[in-house]
C-alpha cells in the first residue's frame, strides 16, 4: 500500500476524493476519507500531496460515539483552491455533471450544451 501511495498522480487523488471526499461550502474546505489506512499509511499519503501540491493537508479522526476512529484528511483553504481546479477538470472531461458538489457548485457553467450520458 505505501508503494501505491507513493506514486498517487493528482488524477488519482482526483478519482478518490470524487469518491470518498467531501466539500464543505462555509469553510470552503475538502475533507479525503481514508479510513482503511493506517497512520503510517496516512502519513505517506499526506507526503505525497505534499509533493504533488506544496501544501500539507491535516490529518484528522472522525470518531463516532462507540469509540471508534477514523482517519481523514483536512485541506486548508490555499491547498482546496489549488485541489479543487484538478477536480473540476476531470469532472469537465469526463461530462459528470452529477458530482459538481464535490467542489462547491451547483452545475457548471460550460455544461450548458453538454447532456450526461
Amino acid at each position: 500500500m505505501v508503494e501505491i501511495l507513493s506514486n498517487l498522480t493528482k488524477k488519482n487523488l482526483c478519482f478518490w476524493y470524487l469518491d470518498d471526499g467531501s466539500y464543505h461550502k462555509n469553510r470552503h474546505t475538502m475533507h479525503l476519507y481514508c479510513n482503511q489506512l493506517n497512520e503510517d499509511e496516512a502519513k505517506v499519503l499526506i507526503l505525497r500531496i505534499h509533493k504533488l501540491y506544496g501544501i500539507y493537508p491535516t490529518k484528522r479522526y472522525d470518531r463516532k460515539k462507540d469509540g471508534r476512529s477514523f482517519i481523514y484528511l483536512y485541506f486548508p483553504r490555499e491547498l482546496t483552491e489549488i485541489f479543487r481546479k484538478d477536480v473540476e477538470n476531470i469532472l469537465v472531461k469526463y461530462k459528470v455533471k452529477s458530482l459538481f458538489y464535490k467542489i462547491g457548485q451547483p452545475r457548471p457553467l460550460r455544461f450548458k450544451s453538454i447532456k450526461e450520458g
